[in-house]
Protein backbone atom coordinates (compact mmCIF):
# COMPACT_ATOMS: atom_id res chain seq x y z
CA UNK A 1 0.00 0.00 0.00
CA UNK A 2 1.17 3.60 -0.77
CA UNK A 3 1.72 6.23 1.52
CA UNK A 4 0.33 9.50 1.05
CA UNK A 5 3.21 11.67 0.69
CA UNK A 6 3.28 15.20 2.39
CA UNK A 7 2.24 18.19 0.26
CA UNK A 8 4.90 20.61 -0.08
CA UNK A 9 2.53 23.06 0.80
CA UNK A 10 2.08 21.76 4.08
CA UNK A 11 5.13 21.81 6.82
CA UNK A 12 5.48 19.00 9.87
CA UNK A 13 3.35 20.31 12.94
CA UNK A 14 5.95 21.79 15.39
CA UNK A 15 5.27 24.28 18.24
CA UNK A 16 6.66 27.12 15.59
CA UNK A 17 4.73 25.87 12.53
CA UNK A 18 1.64 25.53 14.44
CA UNK A 19 2.05 28.92 15.90
CA UNK A 20 2.23 29.86 12.14
CA UNK A 21 -0.78 28.24 11.01
CA UNK A 22 -2.88 29.49 14.11
CA UNK A 23 -1.56 33.60 12.68
CA UNK A 24 -2.45 32.37 9.45
CA UNK A 25 -6.32 31.31 10.79
CA UNK A 26 -6.54 34.57 12.62
CA UNK A 27 -5.75 36.69 9.41
CA UNK A 28 -7.65 34.37 7.42
CA UNK A 29 -10.87 34.83 9.21
CA UNK A 30 -13.48 36.97 8.89
CA UNK A 31 -14.24 39.46 11.87
CA UNK A 32 -17.82 40.03 13.02
CA UNK A 33 -17.58 43.48 13.91
CA UNK A 34 -16.33 43.71 10.56
CA UNK A 35 -19.21 42.25 8.92
CA UNK A 36 -22.18 43.93 11.54
CA UNK A 37 -20.05 47.58 10.65
CA UNK A 38 -20.66 46.57 6.53
CA UNK A 39 -24.54 45.72 7.54
CA UNK A 40 -24.55 49.12 8.72
CA UNK A 41 -22.82 50.48 5.73
CA UNK A 42 -25.28 48.99 3.42
CA UNK A 43 -28.44 50.40 5.64
CA UNK A 44 -27.05 54.13 5.12
CA UNK A 45 -26.85 53.27 1.78
CA UNK A 46 -30.58 51.86 1.23
CA UNK A 47 -31.34 55.22 3.46
CA UNK A 48 -29.91 57.40 0.74
CA UNK A 49 -31.88 55.87 -1.87
CA UNK A 50 -34.99 56.18 -0.05
CA UNK A 51 -34.27 59.72 0.71
CA UNK A 52 -33.65 60.45 -2.89
CA UNK A 53 -36.98 58.66 -4.17
CA UNK A 54 -39.29 60.91 -1.61
CA UNK A 55 -37.11 63.87 -3.21
CA UNK A 56 -37.97 63.01 -6.31
CA UNK A 57 -41.66 62.10 -5.87
CA UNK A 58 -42.01 65.44 -4.00
CA UNK A 59 -40.68 67.37 -6.96
CA UNK A 60 -43.21 65.87 -8.90
CA UNK A 61 -46.17 65.98 -6.70
CA UNK A 62 -45.44 70.10 -5.06
CA UNK A 63 -45.22 71.78 -8.71
CA UNK A 64 -44.19 75.67 -8.32
CA UNK A 65 -46.98 76.01 -10.84
CA UNK A 66 -49.39 75.41 -7.73
CA UNK A 67 -47.22 76.79 -5.03
CA UNK A 68 -49.83 79.97 -4.16
CA UNK A 69 -52.67 77.34 -3.84
CA UNK A 70 -50.69 75.09 -1.73
CA UNK A 71 -49.52 77.80 0.88
CA UNK A 72 -53.60 78.63 0.72
CA UNK A 73 -53.87 74.84 1.97
CA UNK A 74 -50.78 74.80 4.46
CA UNK A 75 -50.86 78.71 5.93
CA UNK A 76 -52.12 78.62 9.77
CA UNK A 77 -53.37 82.42 8.51
CA UNK A 78 -55.07 81.71 4.90
CA UNK A 79 -55.94 85.62 4.57
CA UNK A 80 -52.36 86.14 4.24
CA UNK A 81 -52.15 83.85 1.23
CA UNK A 82 -55.70 84.82 -0.05
CA UNK A 83 -54.32 87.36 -2.47
CA UNK A 84 -51.77 85.52 -4.23
CA UNK A 85 -54.10 82.50 -4.66
CA UNK A 86 -56.45 84.36 -6.32
CA UNK A 87 -53.86 86.16 -8.50
CA UNK A 88 -52.96 82.70 -10.08
CA UNK A 89 -56.08 81.65 -10.23
CA UNK A 90 -57.03 85.00 -11.86
CA UNK A 91 -53.64 84.08 -14.48
CA UNK A 92 -55.56 80.58 -15.41
CA UNK A 93 -58.19 82.93 -17.55
CA UNK A 94 -56.43 85.68 -18.46
CA UNK A 95 -55.56 84.85 -21.82
CA UNK A 96 -59.69 84.73 -22.57
CA UNK A 97 -61.60 87.74 -23.95
CA UNK A 98 -62.92 90.37 -21.08
CA UNK A 99 -66.60 89.07 -21.51
CA UNK A 100 -65.56 85.56 -21.00
CA UNK A 101 -63.46 86.68 -17.75
CA UNK A 102 -66.49 88.23 -16.36
CA UNK A 103 -68.34 85.20 -16.80
CA UNK A 104 -66.54 83.13 -14.96
CA UNK A 105 -65.52 85.81 -12.29
CA UNK A 106 -69.87 85.98 -12.13
CA UNK A 107 -69.66 82.50 -11.97
CA UNK A 108 -67.59 82.27 -8.97
CA UNK A 109 -68.94 84.46 -7.17
CA UNK A 110 -72.57 82.57 -7.62
CA UNK A 111 -70.58 79.06 -6.28
CA UNK A 112 -69.45 80.76 -3.57
CA UNK A 113 -72.36 82.66 -2.31
CA UNK A 114 -74.82 79.23 -3.03
CA UNK A 115 -72.48 76.89 -1.56
CA UNK A 116 -71.00 78.26 0.97
CA UNK A 117 -72.48 77.41 4.40
CA UNK A 118 -70.28 79.88 7.07
CA UNK A 119 -73.25 79.22 9.70
CA UNK A 120 -71.67 75.58 9.29
CA UNK A 121 -68.93 74.78 11.72
CA UNK A 122 -65.81 72.30 11.37
CA UNK A 123 -65.91 70.95 14.21
CA UNK A 124 -68.24 69.16 16.61
CA UNK A 125 -70.75 71.79 18.70
CA UNK A 126 -70.41 69.62 22.02
CA UNK A 127 -73.06 72.62 23.37
CA UNK A 128 -75.83 71.90 20.99
CA UNK A 129 -75.57 68.26 21.59
CA UNK A 130 -78.44 67.22 24.28
CA UNK A 131 -76.60 66.22 27.40
CA UNK A 132 -76.77 62.94 28.55
CA UNK A 133 -77.71 62.42 32.06
CA UNK A 134 -74.79 60.15 33.93
CA UNK A 135 -73.59 59.78 37.12
CA UNK A 136 -69.88 61.02 37.76
CA UNK A 137 -66.91 59.99 39.87
CA UNK A 138 -63.82 61.51 40.55
CA UNK A 139 -60.23 60.24 39.13
CA UNK A 140 -58.81 59.46 42.63
CA UNK A 141 -61.24 57.25 43.28
CA UNK A 142 -60.78 53.64 42.54
CA UNK A 143 -62.88 50.80 41.92
CA UNK A 144 -62.93 47.58 42.94
CA UNK A 145 -62.62 46.62 39.39
CA UNK A 146 -60.01 48.99 39.14
CA UNK A 147 -57.70 48.14 41.70
CA UNK A 148 -57.00 44.91 39.32
CA UNK A 149 -55.25 47.00 36.64
CA UNK A 150 -51.80 47.29 37.04
CA UNK A 151 -50.34 50.75 38.10
CA UNK A 152 -48.87 52.52 34.95
CA UNK A 153 -45.73 53.99 34.83
CA UNK A 154 -45.20 58.19 34.90
CA UNK A 155 -45.26 60.08 31.58
CA UNK A 156 -42.01 59.81 30.17
CA UNK A 157 -40.43 59.30 33.71
CA UNK A 158 -37.09 58.43 34.30
CA UNK A 159 -35.85 56.49 36.71
CA UNK A 160 -34.41 59.57 39.64
CA UNK A 161 -32.90 56.75 41.50
CA UNK A 162 -29.45 57.40 42.45
CA UNK A 163 -27.73 54.71 41.22
CA UNK A 164 -25.85 52.45 43.70
CA UNK A 165 -21.80 52.21 43.72
CA UNK A 166 -20.74 48.19 43.07
CA UNK A 167 -19.79 46.76 45.83
CA UNK A 168 -15.93 46.85 46.30
CA UNK A 169 -14.07 43.63 46.60
CA UNK A 170 -10.19 44.24 46.68
CA UNK A 171 -8.49 42.68 43.91
CA UNK A 172 -4.88 44.11 43.22
CA UNK A 173 -4.58 41.82 40.46
CA UNK A 174 -8.06 42.63 38.79
CA UNK A 175 -8.01 46.40 39.44
CA UNK A 176 -4.23 46.44 37.19
CA UNK A 177 -6.13 44.03 34.90
CA UNK A 178 -9.03 46.01 34.11
CA UNK A 179 -6.21 49.55 34.18
CA UNK A 180 -4.35 47.36 31.22
CA UNK A 181 -7.69 46.83 29.44
CA UNK A 182 -8.86 50.72 29.66
CA UNK A 183 -5.44 51.85 28.65
CA UNK A 184 -5.57 49.69 25.47
CA UNK A 185 -9.26 49.70 24.36
CA UNK A 186 -8.51 53.40 24.62
CA UNK A 187 -5.85 53.90 22.68
CA UNK A 188 -7.66 51.74 19.80
CA UNK A 189 -10.86 54.35 20.24
CA UNK A 190 -8.11 57.22 19.70
CA UNK A 191 -6.47 56.00 16.71
CA UNK A 192 -10.23 55.63 15.17
CA UNK A 193 -10.84 59.17 16.26
CA UNK A 194 -7.33 60.43 14.06
CA UNK A 195 -9.15 58.34 11.25
CA UNK A 196 -11.84 59.84 11.36
CA UNK A 197 -10.61 63.35 11.21
CA UNK A 198 -7.57 63.00 8.47
CA UNK A 199 -9.37 60.14 6.26
CA UNK A 200 -12.57 61.38 6.43
CA UNK A 201 -13.26 64.80 7.62
CA UNK A 202 -10.25 66.54 6.35
CA UNK A 203 -10.89 65.37 2.68
CA UNK A 204 -14.57 66.06 2.96
CA UNK A 205 -13.62 69.24 4.43
CA UNK A 206 -11.63 70.60 1.53
CA UNK A 207 -14.43 69.65 -0.99
CA UNK A 208 -17.91 70.33 0.76
CA UNK A 209 -16.68 73.67 2.70
CA UNK A 210 -20.78 74.63 2.64
CA UNK A 211 -21.66 71.03 3.82
CA UNK A 212 -24.11 71.00 6.81
CA UNK A 213 -22.61 67.53 7.98
CA UNK A 214 -18.84 68.89 7.77
CA UNK A 215 -19.60 71.62 9.70
CA UNK A 216 -21.77 69.96 12.61
CA UNK A 217 -18.42 67.41 12.81
CA UNK A 218 -16.15 70.59 13.61
CA UNK A 219 -17.88 71.51 16.71
CA UNK A 220 -17.96 68.24 18.31
CA UNK A 221 -15.12 66.19 17.35
CA UNK A 222 -12.67 68.58 17.73
CA UNK A 223 -13.28 69.00 21.50
CA UNK A 224 -13.92 65.31 21.84
CA UNK A 225 -10.68 64.34 20.46
CA UNK A 226 -8.75 66.76 23.12
CA UNK A 227 -10.89 65.27 26.38
CA UNK A 228 -10.07 61.68 25.03
CA UNK A 229 -6.72 62.61 24.19
CA UNK A 230 -5.91 64.04 27.99
CA UNK A 231 -7.41 60.85 29.36
CA UNK A 232 -4.67 58.44 26.99
CA UNK A 233 -1.92 60.23 27.79
CA UNK A 234 -2.85 60.76 31.60
CA UNK A 235 -3.32 56.59 30.91
CA UNK A 236 0.04 55.95 29.43
CA UNK A 237 1.75 58.53 31.74
CA UNK A 238 0.46 56.37 35.39
CA UNK A 239 1.65 59.81 37.19
CA UNK A 240 -0.02 60.18 40.28
CA UNK A 241 -2.54 63.11 39.27
CA UNK A 242 -3.87 60.09 36.81
CA UNK A 243 -7.38 59.88 38.11
CA UNK A 244 -7.48 63.70 38.66
CA UNK A 245 -6.80 64.39 35.18
CA UNK A 246 -8.78 61.95 34.02
CA UNK A 247 -11.94 62.95 36.50
CA UNK A 248 -11.88 66.55 35.14
CA UNK A 249 -12.08 65.54 31.59
CA UNK A 250 -15.03 62.95 32.79
CA UNK A 251 -17.06 66.58 34.01
CA UNK A 252 -16.99 68.07 30.25
CA UNK A 253 -18.03 64.70 28.82
CA UNK A 254 -21.49 66.38 28.10
CA UNK A 255 -20.24 67.81 24.48
CA UNK A 256 -20.83 63.78 23.85
CA UNK A 257 -24.34 64.44 23.78
CA UNK A 258 -25.17 66.88 21.01
CA UNK A 259 -23.18 64.73 18.84
CA UNK A 260 -25.03 61.22 19.91
CA UNK A 261 -28.25 63.45 18.93
CA UNK A 262 -27.94 64.95 15.91
CA UNK A 263 -25.32 61.86 14.04
CA UNK A 264 -28.33 60.55 12.47
CA UNK A 265 -28.95 63.96 10.80
CA UNK A 266 -25.92 64.34 8.64
CA UNK A 267 -24.89 61.11 9.40
CA UNK A 268 -26.60 59.68 5.73
CA UNK A 269 -24.62 62.85 3.64
CA UNK A 270 -21.27 61.82 5.11
CA UNK A 271 -21.79 58.21 3.59
CA UNK A 272 -23.19 59.83 0.33
CA UNK A 273 -20.13 62.38 -0.25
CA UNK A 274 -17.69 59.46 1.26
CA UNK A 275 -18.90 57.16 -2.27
CA UNK A 276 -17.94 60.44 -4.73
CA UNK A 277 -14.60 59.93 -6.87
CA UNK A 278 -12.73 63.22 -6.10
CA UNK A 279 -13.15 62.17 -2.18
CA UNK A 280 -11.71 58.92 -3.28
CA UNK A 281 -8.61 60.26 -4.80
CA UNK A 282 -8.32 62.43 -2.11
CA UNK A 283 -8.54 60.79 0.09
CA UNK A 284 -6.13 58.26 -1.32
CA UNK A 285 -3.42 60.26 -1.10
CA UNK A 286 -3.86 61.42 3.01
CA UNK A 287 -3.94 56.79 3.27
CA UNK A 288 -0.60 56.73 2.08
CA UNK A 289 0.64 59.13 4.29
CA UNK A 290 -1.29 57.81 6.97
CA UNK A 291 0.12 54.30 7.00
CA UNK A 292 4.27 55.81 6.02
CA UNK A 293 3.56 57.20 9.60
CA UNK A 294 1.65 54.63 11.55
CA UNK A 295 1.72 51.30 9.51
CA UNK A 296 -0.70 49.40 7.88
CA UNK A 297 -4.42 49.76 8.89
CA UNK A 298 -7.72 48.18 7.75
CA UNK A 299 -9.67 51.08 6.39
CA UNK A 300 -13.47 50.21 7.82
CA UNK A 301 -16.39 52.52 6.69
CA UNK A 302 -17.43 55.47 7.52
CA UNK A 303 -19.78 54.65 9.93
CA UNK A 304 -17.60 52.45 12.12
CA UNK A 305 -15.61 55.87 12.76
CA UNK A 306 -19.29 57.93 13.20
CA UNK A 307 -20.21 55.17 15.63
CA UNK A 308 -17.07 54.90 17.31
CA UNK A 309 -17.65 57.96 19.95
CA UNK A 310 -21.02 56.50 21.02
CA UNK A 311 -19.86 52.91 21.70
CA UNK A 312 -17.23 54.34 23.98
CA UNK A 313 -19.40 57.33 25.97
CA UNK A 314 -21.52 53.91 26.55
CA UNK A 315 -18.97 51.75 28.05
CA UNK A 316 -17.40 54.35 29.98
CA UNK A 317 -20.01 53.54 33.07
CA UNK A 318 -19.10 49.70 32.33
CA UNK A 319 -15.71 50.34 32.47
CA UNK A 320 -15.15 52.37 35.54
CA UNK A 321 -17.98 50.37 37.56
CA UNK A 322 -15.32 47.11 37.14
CA UNK A 323 -12.65 49.13 38.34
CA UNK A 324 -14.63 50.59 41.34
CA UNK A 325 -15.49 47.05 41.88
CA UNK A 326 -12.32 45.67 42.11
CA UNK A 327 -10.55 48.66 44.07
CA UNK A 328 -10.37 48.86 48.08
CA UNK A 329 -12.62 51.66 49.14
CA UNK A 330 -10.15 52.67 51.79
CA UNK A 331 -7.50 53.64 48.25
CA UNK A 332 -7.31 57.22 47.69
CA UNK A 333 -8.40 56.23 44.38
CA UNK A 334 -11.27 55.06 45.30
CA UNK A 335 -13.37 58.66 45.53
CA UNK A 336 -12.20 60.15 42.40
CA UNK A 337 -13.10 56.66 40.46
CA UNK A 338 -16.46 56.95 42.62
CA UNK A 339 -16.94 60.71 40.72
CA UNK A 340 -16.32 60.11 37.33
CA UNK A 341 -18.69 56.94 38.02
CA UNK A 342 -21.73 58.81 38.87
CA UNK A 343 -20.97 61.67 36.10
CA UNK A 344 -21.10 59.50 33.63
CA UNK A 345 -24.88 58.30 35.20
CA UNK A 346 -25.79 61.62 35.20
CA UNK A 347 -24.78 62.22 31.75
CA UNK A 348 -26.35 59.11 30.98
CA UNK A 349 -29.60 59.97 32.40
CA UNK A 350 -29.05 63.76 30.32
CA UNK A 351 -28.61 62.02 27.19
CA UNK A 352 -31.74 59.78 27.44
CA UNK A 353 -33.77 63.31 28.46
CA UNK A 354 -32.26 64.38 24.82
CA UNK A 355 -32.88 61.57 22.97
CA UNK A 356 -36.68 61.47 24.62
CA UNK A 357 -37.04 65.21 23.29
CA UNK A 358 -36.16 64.26 19.81
CA UNK A 359 -38.12 61.44 19.03
CA UNK A 360 -40.84 63.34 20.75
CA UNK A 361 -40.61 66.36 18.26
CA UNK A 362 -39.73 63.97 15.14
CA UNK A 363 -43.21 62.05 16.37
CA UNK A 364 -44.95 65.34 16.22
CA UNK A 365 -43.46 66.73 13.16
CA UNK A 366 -44.26 63.26 11.30
CA UNK A 367 -48.30 63.48 12.64
CA UNK A 368 -48.44 66.85 11.19
CA UNK A 369 -48.06 65.48 8.02
CA UNK A 370 -51.01 63.24 8.43
CA UNK A 371 -53.44 65.96 9.48
CA UNK A 372 -55.16 68.42 7.05
CA UNK A 373 -54.64 71.36 9.47
CA UNK A 374 -51.24 72.13 9.77
CA UNK A 375 -51.97 73.29 13.53
CA UNK A 376 -50.50 70.37 15.71
CA UNK A 377 -46.73 71.03 15.37
CA UNK A 378 -46.24 73.70 18.19
CA UNK A 379 -43.20 74.47 19.95
CA UNK A 380 -42.48 72.20 23.18
CA UNK A 381 -45.88 70.77 22.39
CA UNK A 382 -45.22 66.15 23.06
CA UNK A 383 -47.26 63.46 22.27
CA UNK A 384 -48.46 61.49 24.97
CA UNK A 385 -50.86 59.08 23.74
CA UNK A 386 -53.46 58.54 20.60
CA UNK A 387 -55.98 55.97 20.02
CA UNK A 388 -59.94 55.76 19.10
CA UNK A 389 -62.78 56.52 21.49
CA UNK A 390 -66.15 56.38 20.90
CA UNK A 391 -67.95 59.44 21.35
CA UNK A 392 -71.62 59.15 23.60
CA UNK A 393 -73.13 62.86 21.73
CA UNK A 394 -72.43 61.14 17.97
CA UNK A 395 -74.10 57.90 18.32
CA UNK A 396 -71.23 55.95 19.68
CA UNK A 397 -69.29 57.05 16.31
CA UNK A 398 -65.86 56.50 16.92
CA UNK A 399 -62.77 59.40 16.63
CA UNK A 400 -59.38 59.19 16.85
CA UNK A 401 -58.27 60.96 20.04
CA UNK A 402 -54.64 62.75 20.30
CA UNK A 403 -53.59 63.90 23.71
CA UNK A 404 -51.00 65.78 24.40
CA UNK A 405 -48.75 67.54 27.05
CA UNK A 406 -51.05 71.29 26.48
CA UNK A 407 -54.39 70.12 24.52
CA UNK A 408 -56.91 66.93 23.89
CA UNK A 409 -57.98 66.75 20.03
CA UNK A 410 -60.83 64.92 18.46
CA UNK A 411 -60.49 64.04 14.83
CA UNK A 412 -62.08 62.70 12.42
CA UNK A 413 -60.13 59.25 10.48
CA UNK A 414 -59.81 58.51 7.09
CA UNK A 415 -58.14 56.29 4.82
CA UNK A 416 -57.22 58.29 1.64
CA UNK A 417 -55.62 54.85 -0.85
CA UNK A 418 -58.88 52.66 -1.64
CA UNK A 419 -58.00 49.44 -1.14
CA UNK A 420 -59.42 45.82 0.14
CA UNK A 421 -58.51 46.42 3.35
CA UNK A 422 -60.17 49.88 4.42
CA UNK A 423 -63.18 48.55 5.69
CA UNK A 424 -60.81 46.57 8.64
CA UNK A 425 -58.53 49.48 9.11
CA UNK A 426 -61.82 51.18 9.86
CA UNK A 427 -63.20 48.83 12.53
CA UNK A 428 -63.12 50.40 16.02
CA UNK A 429 -60.83 47.31 17.87
CA UNK A 430 -58.80 47.55 14.82
CA UNK A 431 -57.65 51.31 14.95
CA UNK A 432 -53.83 51.62 16.72
CA UNK A 433 -53.46 53.16 19.71
CA UNK A 434 -50.43 54.12 21.86
CA UNK A 435 -47.70 56.43 21.01
CA UNK A 436 -45.72 55.06 17.69
CA UNK A 437 -47.04 57.37 14.97
CA UNK A 438 -45.26 55.49 12.59
CA UNK A 439 -48.23 52.68 12.77
CA UNK A 440 -50.96 55.82 11.42
CA UNK A 441 -49.58 56.34 7.95
CA UNK A 442 -51.85 55.03 5.77
CA UNK A 443 -54.58 57.08 7.94
CA UNK A 444 -55.27 61.49 7.45
CA UNK A 445 -57.00 63.15 10.06
CA UNK A 446 -59.33 65.99 9.86
CA UNK A 447 -59.31 68.01 13.40
CA UNK A 448 -62.97 68.37 14.28
CA UNK A 449 -62.59 69.67 18.18
CA UNK A 450 -60.08 70.55 20.66
CA UNK A 451 -60.08 71.17 24.72
CA UNK A 452 -57.27 72.80 25.87
CA UNK A 453 -55.93 71.29 29.43
CA UNK A 454 -55.51 74.82 31.17
CA UNK A 455 -59.47 74.34 31.57
CA UNK A 456 -60.39 71.09 31.81
CA UNK A 457 -62.58 68.53 33.98
CA UNK A 458 -62.28 65.26 34.18
CA UNK A 459 -64.16 62.58 35.40
CA UNK A 460 -65.04 58.91 35.36
CA UNK A 461 -69.09 58.04 34.23
CA UNK A 462 -70.20 55.75 36.42
CA UNK A 463 -70.46 51.85 35.42
CA UNK A 464 -74.30 51.01 35.09
CA UNK A 465 -75.98 47.93 32.69
CA UNK A 466 -75.67 49.78 30.36
CA UNK A 467 -72.68 51.87 30.41
CA UNK A 468 -69.47 50.95 30.99
CA UNK A 469 -65.66 52.40 30.71
CA UNK A 470 -66.73 55.63 29.90
CA UNK A 471 -65.46 59.04 31.03
CA UNK A 472 -65.84 63.05 30.64
CA UNK A 473 -64.20 65.96 29.49
CA UNK A 474 -65.39 69.62 30.26
CA UNK A 475 -64.50 72.48 29.27
CA UNK A 476 -66.85 75.58 30.09
CA UNK A 477 -70.13 74.63 28.37
CA UNK A 478 -68.57 72.21 26.12
CA UNK A 479 -68.94 68.34 27.34
CA UNK A 480 -67.50 65.26 25.28
CA UNK A 481 -68.61 62.08 26.49
CA UNK A 482 -65.73 59.09 25.37
CA UNK A 483 -65.90 55.37 25.66
CA UNK A 484 -63.73 53.01 25.62
CA UNK A 485 -62.88 49.34 24.54
CA UNK A 486 -61.90 48.08 27.93
CA UNK A 487 -61.41 48.92 31.52
CA UNK A 488 -56.97 48.88 30.82
CA UNK A 489 -57.93 51.88 27.94
CA UNK A 490 -59.87 54.00 30.41
CA UNK A 491 -58.02 53.92 33.16
CA UNK A 492 -54.58 55.04 30.75
CA UNK A 493 -56.38 57.55 29.21
CA UNK A 494 -58.08 59.52 32.57
CA UNK A 495 -55.03 58.80 34.14
CA UNK A 496 -52.52 60.22 31.91
CA UNK A 497 -54.95 63.24 31.29
CA UNK A 498 -54.90 63.84 34.87
CA UNK A 499 -51.44 64.00 35.50
CA UNK A 500 -51.36 66.83 32.79
CA UNK A 501 -53.97 69.07 34.62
Amino acid sequence: MKQLSASPDLLPLTPRTNELYKRKRMADRIEFPDVIEMQEYITVLEEIVQRKNEIVQDLLQNKNKYQAIDNLRICEEPIKCADASMDFLLTLIEDNPLEIKTKIIKRWQTILENKTDFTKKSFLNFKAKPKPKFEYSEISEVSESDSDVSTLQPLDGIDQVRCELPKAKSNHELYLALLTDFSSTQRIYYDQLQILTQLFISPLRSQNTNSVAIKKLDETIPGIMALERKISRALQLKESNMWEIIRASVKEMRIYIPYITSRFIYRSEVVENCMGLNFKEAQSKLLAEYTAKNGNIQLLPVTAYLDAPVNRFLKYPKIFENLLGAIDNKSSEYPLLTSCYTNLNKLNKKLQISKNTIEMSNSLYQLQTLFKQKTVFMKDRMLVHFGPLKIVEEKNDWRMCFLFNDVFIVANAMVPNKSDDVDLMMKFENVPSGKNVECLKKYIFEEESRFYLNNVTIKNVVDTPYVSNMFMIKSGEAVIHLSCYGLKERLLWTTNINALL
